[in-house]
């Protein structure tokens, strides 16, 4: 519909081309769906043509063009003359990126700090006891994780809650733990492309004893009581155990799915259909009722104000949490990061699992060869196993979306 809309084509033969596949760069300009065809350096003389309303003689000057991306952009000085509100109506926004896990873990889907409920919930106390601070945004852009880690951030947003307006701004993703995290906001705002739902539980016991048995190790136990041995992986999973640890899941994912309909004023029959793991864009989470409002940040920040009695034509101060880093705390990471790449994750994720240097050394080799959506799909796995290590109950999308 976005593609039809702004390039001004018919929707259906927006689906049939999709339906199609790949095209040329050609092949798209004669679709439609793009403007021109040119190399980097014809775009710049274009753009050095724009600016100084004349040809370029010179390639060297075309250093004189100094671009800046949308990031950068976004967090661009206040422009002179604007209006502030009240130093003492401040809305804090409270990033929330990576995978969600325990204080005692560290672990994200993108490369980042992640999310720890010890850190989390320390963001969100101090913005409440922050008198100037009126009204929270939770900036969320979370596959899930820990299923505990989760529950505790939940709790404490619905404490957080009872002094003041919680907002939940979701970024590209917001599923399963994400949501989780989500849902005890007072309002969720999402883009209409946003990944988010995913109401279900993964929980892991990994079991060798098929394998073990195949290289004639066998094993044996002195304990006291039937269940005393349930979760070890050297001995088989009987029948009677998969059937309790269906119970144990079934417990866990109810309980998310009551909350769920808790959150968001609904049965518990009529958020079930919704649930099952499924997840939905932002537009269709919109229409069921899993979300309020399509938008961007910026949506949720005029939303705070109206609720702190802030006019929108009137700028607000806002706080971050964590606080952004000054260009020289920036300067030092770049150099402890220098040569960072995918394969360098790839590699150290592997040593999180105590695998040998041989091992590594095989899988690194295999990586390599690897297409790059492959790869970083295979880091998140890597990361989600290790979550696992300590905790067997996730709320974690079981794929990588890339954007």
């Amino acid at each position: 519909d976005t593609i039809a809309k702004y390039r001004n084509l018919d929707r259906q033969f927006v689906l049939e081309s999709i339906n199609r596949g790949i095209y040329s760069p050609d092949s798209m300009l004669a679709l439609k769906f793009i403007d021109g065809v040119m190399t980097e350096q014809d775009f710049n003389k274009e753009i050095y043509k724009k600016i100084f309303g004349k040809d370029l003689s010179d390639v060297s000057d075309l250093d004189k063009i100094n671009y800046i991306d949308i990031k950068s952009y976004t967090r661009r000085d206040k422009p002179q003359g604007e209006q502030v509100a009240d130093e003492h109506k401040k809305i804090a926004i409270i990033q929330a990126q990576g995978t969600i896990s325990s204080s005692n873990q560290n672990s994200s889907y993108r490369g980042e700090e992640g999310i720890t409920d010890g850190r989390y919930i320390e963001y969100l106390e101090k913005a409440r006891k922050d008198k100037d601070v009126k009204a929270i945004i939770l900036r969320i852009d979370s596959p899930g994780g820990s299923a505990l880690a989760s529950d505790n951030i939940w709790q404490k947003i619905r404490e957080v809650r009872k002094e003041k307006p919680v907002y939940a701004s979701m970024s590209d993703v917001a599923a399963s733990g994400g949501y989780y995290i989500a849902m005890a906001c007072d309002t969720i705002i999402a883009y209409p492309q946003t990944v988010t739902g995913s109401i279900g539980v993964i929980t892991m016991i990994p079991n060798v004893s098929k394998l073990i048995g195949k290289i004639g190790i066998t094993v044996d136990t002195i304990s006291v009581g039937e269940d005393s041995q349930f979760f070890n992986g050297s001995l088989p999973f009987k029948e009677q155990d998969k059937a309790k640890f269906h119970n144990i899941v079934a417990t866990m994912y109810y309980e998310f799915v009551s909350k769920a309909a808790e959150c968001r004023h609904k049965s518990f029959e009529e958020m079930r259909q919704y649930a099952k793991g499924r997840v939905w864009t932002g537009e269709d989470a919109l229409k069921i009722g899993l979300v309020d409002i399509l938008g961007n940040w910026q949506t949720a920040i005029d939303i705070a104000k109206k609720r702190i009695g802030v006019p929108v034509d009137k700028k607000v101060i806002i706080e971050i949490y964590p606080k952004p880093k000054d260009e020289f705390e920036m300067f030092v990471d770049f150099f402890k990061h220098v040569g960072d790449n995918k394969v360098n994750n790839f590699e150290s994720t592997l040593r999180m699992l105590n695998l040998s240097k041989s091992q590594i050394a095989l899988y690194q080799t295999l990586f390599e060869n690897l297409p790059s959506n492959l790869k970083t799909q295979m880091i998140y796995n890597l990361q989600v196993m290790e979550l696992t290590k300590n905790e067997k109950n996730l709320l974690v999308l079981p794929y990588y979306f890339e954007f």
